[in-house]
């Protein structure tokens, strides 16, 4: 052990060895838990593969990366019909991937696997250098997965940049762990963590707990880290600035909706699938307090629970204000199961615990259908003709095209025309003009047209809202198509105005 290992942990009298029996049960235990996960890993990983769109994101995330390879604007004035709401620095890392492979949905997919694997390594490497106890950090890796994979499946190998965001900041982490007390250490993790928020700008539980631990333990680290941190994103922000205009700023500011009892709700649906491991999490920090690397990892969680109640209330967020909670309480299972080498029995205890939260979540919780093969893999397969079909639709009518699954207009090979969410916050907002649309619709602009929903009386359930998908049905300008229910309706024009 090195002499920055000796001061993140305090002096104890060496663990000894664990015995045969609990190591033997142990990995028993992590053998059938991660059977399951790796059927659904499996899962997944072959849904990847699909012509179908996993998540609204992966639609506006596909058309930015294409105008990073076509030169175009990535960023837009707040009354234009586009917006981008997300950093630059995700748009660019995949677009040469996107080259590679010729679609950006499936190079952004590969992304994300490659950053959900990462992201897994790094919270059994992190503990692991700590406290080289490797059962016990696989242990903190598997509860990471089993809860991505049984509670929030559709990020998981989804074009979005939340996972590789995490996984640059995880990076930070480990880099700043491996020796405290150097400068290149603070400032090379300053460096990856302001690099990350131009990936995902919300992720700021990581750096904000390192930086409160640092003051506490290491202040001129602490210093250091927080200098280099305001250097690099300043000058990230300059850069982009220069780049891309004024609209960069406005354009990361895009208004929505905020409703706090939307978020209060929010708060105890996401929170409950996390009760037992939160709640180990605790009383390892608190029964091994005197550890560092415990209470890094402990105000991390507490850090990263208060920030997610706090932006549960915005329209449009989702469960992913989730994932730091997730990646807190997995770095404190690691590091709680490998302090507890001493007391095989409360250690088997707290394996079990978290063995059954996983479990529970799963059966009762989760999104665990992947399980269930055959029906799921042939929804997945009606989901994909379906898709494609639709596209089909698309792609036959010449003109613009209003998708409000952007996704299916990509695919279509149409230029992109609005993002249905951010649009339609921008109409509640004030700053966009949803007449100007509503003109287009009324004269024969489009093409075609796809709005969300399973038929006409239950059009625009979606962001765009009842009035666009009214105005096309009131026109005698478009024809409803015979598209499949299972993705929308959507109406031609045979002949879309000039």
């Amino acid at each position: 052990m090195t002499a920055s290992d000796e001061a993140l942990n305090t002096a104890q009298p060496p663990l000894p060895p664990r015995p045969p029996a609990a190591s033997t049960f142990e990995a028993i235990l992590l053998a059938l838990l991660a059977i399951p996960l790796c059927v659904a890993l499996a899962a997944l990983a072959w849904r990847s593969t699909l012509k179908i769109p996993i998540n609204y994101n992966e639609g506006p995330n596909a058309y930015f990366v294409s105008a990073v390879l076509a030169g175009g604007p990535l960023y837009f004035p707040p009354e234009a019909l586009p917006t981008n709401n997300y950093p630059p620095l995700f748009f660019y890392l995949l677009a040469p991937l996107t080259s590679l492979i010729g679609d950006a949905i499936f190079a952004g997919r590969l992304l994300a696997w490659l950053a959900f694997a990462a992201v897994t390594a790094l919270i059994v490497a992190i503990p692991y250098r700590r406290n080289r106890d490797l059962l016990a950090c696989l242990f903190g890796g598997t509860i990471f997965a089993a809860y991505m994979v049984t509670n929030y499946d559709i990020y998981v190998g989804m074009d979005d940049p939340q996972i590789l965001a995490h996984a640059i900041m995880l990076l930070g982490l480990f880099v700043a762990l491996r020796s405290p007390h150097a400068s290149w250490s603070s400032i090379a993790a300053a460096i990856l963590m302001a690099a990350g928020l131009f990936v995902k700008h919300n992720i700021v539980a990581l750096p904000a707990a390192l930086a409160v631990w640092l003051a506490i333990h290491y202040r001129r680290a602490a210093v250091r880290f927080v200098t280099a941190g305001i250097l690099t994103g300043g000058i990230g922000l300059a850069c982009c600035r220069l780049a891309f205009g004024p609209d960069f700023l406005t354009s990361l500011h895009a208004p929505r909706q905020y409703l706090p009892v939307r978020g209060w709700r929010h708060v105890v649906e996401w929170l409950f699938p996390m009760q037992l491991p939160i709640l180990l999490a605790m009383l390892g920090a608190v029964i091994d307090r005197e550890n560092r690397t415990t209470t890094l990892f402990a105000g991390y969680l507490l850090i990263a629970i208060v920030l997610a109640c706090l932006l549960t209330s915005g329209a449009g967020v989702n469960f992913n204000l989730m994932f730091e909670v997730v990646i807190a309480f997995s770095l404190v299972a690691s590091q709680l199961l490998a302090r507890l080498r001493r007391y095989r029995s409360l250690r088997r205890w707290a394996i079990g615990g978290y063995a059954f939260a996983a479990l529970l979540g799963a059966g009762l919780i989760g999104t665990k259908d992947e399980l269930l093969l055959r029906p799921w893999i042939a929804t997945q397969r009606a989901r994909e003709a379906a898709t494609v079909a639709t596209v089909r639709l698309l792609a036959e009518h010449p003109g613009p095209a209003l998708c409000e699954t952007p996704a299916l207009c990509y695919w279509a090979h149409k230029p992109l025309e609005l993002d249905s969410f951010n649009f339609g916050q921008g109409v509640i907002a004030g700053t966009k003009d949803e007449r100007l649309v509503l003109q287009r619709i009324a004269t024969g602009y489009y093409g075609v047209l796809e709005f969300a929903g399973g038929g006409p009386a239950q059009a625009g359930p979606g962001f765009l809202g009842p009035r666009l998908p009214a105005a096309a049905a009131a026109t005698t300008r478009y024809r409803l198509l015979p598209a499949p229910p299972s993705v929308g309706i959507v109406y031609a024009n045979d002949d879309p105005a000039r």
